[in-house]
């Protein structure tokens, strides 16, 4: 029996709340438990029930409506518009169980406090309440009234937190007339939580905070996090990071946080404060990272747990959880490792065993770093306005399809492009060149060796509309979607410019990689003048041989590198991003090798032999 199946059968024309309170009068007749004293906040609610959706409800649990279901009903009934715009994600129970049982430590006392500052409709709190009840020897009632506290932003979230607790406390035949409650209406990230409950600090910290980054938040958050947080300083980071900020402020000096979070803050550039944080103060205690298995599916999210200390500690405990189709299992099974807080690089942390840290190393300081060949494609911010829809052989034009009309294009004002994500393999690479208006114009500029540069200024509105009238036309009906890129800030270089200047002077041989990929994906593109999009390039340079390049960096060292540096999405595509690989490097090679690698057509061979170079030990991918 699911939630979801039970709201089907509900008519529509019942509000939340009269669901709520259905759900709530089922669940205490099944369990015999209606006469019981409720307690005036439950008797509240009651009031709402419907008798209709009461029979249904009986009906369709055929008896079965356990308090976990009612927690997930209660889930169900959040709509996407809420679940999007505060980050919500709902655990699964053997997360929440984890996590408790990682959390609540031998130092539990009777007056021990546990938090969650995202609370939800409760499904931390109602767990960590019957954990309290069994271990402190306290009643039901006692531990949610003394023990057990929340915060939510929304009231619905604390009233259904509320209500799981009341039917928890019947549930053990004790009656809930006496309950006092300790869950807030309120901002976790802007109210002061000595001053919500009179506690100074708390004992333990649990739950599963939201996930919203930059891109949807407004403004006045944005710039209350800034003000506010040193973790929410720079580039898209996310909510979640001032949640852990807060609560750490808030725990007990012996107390203990757990959270499920993203697994992306291990790596990505926007969360280096946050892991200048934890280090700076040695608050880590254990990390789980559940790599590509999607805890909460179909939600695509790929996460981690963390636990930190308030006391400090000089080592991290860690595990990461391979591919697994019972990620629970593979969990209570894992396997995990030791590293100095010390040797965590606030640039990105590789949870790594020493002899893994020991080839990545040896990787990094082989030779030359690639770091300043990779380069960026354009970025026009509304590719379906510039990229053509096909040629007309007739009319020997291109054309663009837009509001029902057909409208040519000059060739002369379009260059031929890859949408880098679209190319299957390098052998693919001619079906996958499409074309795209490109409003720009050649100049030449000279080094101090007179060796000329390609590089490219806007081609000015007036010559546009003489030159390329069909394109201008064009272009011109396009102009108030243009006109919308970067939130209608406007294009400072011309209304028909590409969103921004970069990737135009590309001109040269390059290796061209998309930024998820399954394995290393250098494709070989021969065409100076080509231009690329959706992933990145190495340019050719007199310092490597592009096809030796190539074949040491669609190797097993890179795929190893990239394994070990980077993180992997569903299907296990790993992210090839620049800043996780730009520290790859190559190295000096004698006359011999070099005509080794360029002649050598066995791959495997290859990979032999750049293992023995790098000098890389216990290799396994």
């Amino acid at each position: 029996m699911t939630a979801e199946i039970i709201l089907k059968h509900i008519p529509s024309k019942y509000s939340n709340l009269q669901i709520e309170a259905s759900l709530i009068l089922a669940f205490l007749r099944q369990n015999q438990l209606d006469c019981i004293n409720h307690s005036q906040f439950l008797d509240d609610i009651l009031c709402h029930a419907e008798s209709e959706v009461c029979e249904i409800i009986t009906r369709v649990s055929a008896g079965n409506l356990s308090l976990k279901l009612l927690e997930n009903v209660f889930e169900a009934l959040v709509d996407d518009c809420e679940k999007r715009e505060n980050g919500v994600v709902f655990t699964p129970c053997y997360i929440v169980e984890y996590i408790l049982e990682n959390t609540l430590n031998e130092q539990l006392a009777e007056d021990s406090v546990i938090i969650d500052p995202a609370c939800g409709s409760g499904a931390f709190l109602v767990l960590a309440a019957e954990k309290l009840t069994l271990r402190l020897n306290k009643s039901v009632a006692e531990t949610v009234s003394q023990n057990i506290f929340g915060i939510d932003l929304s009231e619905d979230n604390v009233r259904r937190t509320k209500e799981l607790l009341t039917l928890l406390v019947l549930s053990y035949g004790e009656s809930a007339d006496s309950l006092c409650f300790n869950i807030k209406v309120a901002d976790s990230l802007k109210e002061n939580w000595f001053e919500l409950f009179g506690k100074k600090t708390f004992h333990f910290v649990i739950g599963n905070p939201p996930y919203v980054n930059t891109h949807d938040m407004s403004k006045d958050t944005i710039s209350y996090l800034k003000k506010n947080y040193r973790t929410t300083q720079k580039g898209t980071f996310n909510i979640f990071y001032a949640f852990i900020e807060q609560s750490m402020k808030f725990l007990s000096p012996n107390g203990m946080l757990g959270f499920i979070i993203p697994n992306n803050y291990l790596t990505i550039t926007a969360a280096e404060d946050l892991r200048k944080y934890l280090v700076e103060n040695k608050y880590l205690s254990k990390i789980i990272d559940f790599g590509e298995n999607m805890i909460f599916a179909p939600v695509r999210t790929y996460n981690s747990l963390l636990f930190l200390k308030a006391c400090g500690s000089e080592n991290l405990m860690y595990a990461t959880i391979k591919k697994s189709s019972d990620v629970k299992g593979a969990l209570n099974n894992a396997n995990f490792l030791c590293m100095a807080i010390d040797d965590l690089d606030s640039s990105g942390w590789k949870l790594l065993d020493e002899n893994e840290r020991a080839n990545i190393k040896k990787i990094e300081q082989a030779g030359s770093p690639i770091k300043p060949y990779i380069r960026v494609g354009i970025a026009t911010l509304r590719d379906n306005v510039y990229l053509v829809d096909g040629f007309d052989q007739e009319k020997g034009m291109y054309y663009k399809l837009f509001e029902g009309t057909r409208y040519l294009i000059e060739p002369e004002i379009t260059r031929s492009i890859y949408k880098v994500s679209n190319i299957k393999a390098e052998s693919s690479l001619a079906d996958a060149k499409q074309a795209i208006i490109f409003p720009y114009t050649e100049i030449e500029q000279y080094s101090l060796v007179d060796t000329p540069n390609k590089n490219y200024q806007i081609i000015p509105e007036h010559i546009m509309a003489q030159r390329y009238p069909q394109c201008y036309q064009y272009l011109c009906r396009c102009r108030t979607i243009l006109d919308t890129r970067d939130k209608g800030k406007g294009n400072a270089v011309a209304w028909y410019a590409y969103g921004r200047s970069q990737g135009l002077g590309n001109n040269s041989r390059k290796l061209l990689f998309p930024t998820f990929s399954l394995h290393p994906k250098f494709m070989l593109e021969e065409s100076r003048q080509t231009l690329f999009c959706n992933g990145y390039a190495i340019l050719e340079s007199p310092q490597f041989d592009l096809e030796i390049l190539q074949k040491i960096l669609n190797s097993v060292v890179m795929d190893y590198y990239v394994s070990k540096t980077s993180y992997a999405i569903e299907g296990n595509y790993k992210c090839y991003q620049k800043k996780y690989i730009q520290r790859f490097s190559v190295p000096q090679f004698t006359d011999d090798e070099l005509t080794y690698l360029k002649n050598e057509p066995n791959m495997s061979s290859i990979n032999q032999f750049l293992i023995e170079k790098y000098g890389l030990s216990d290799f396994r991918i």
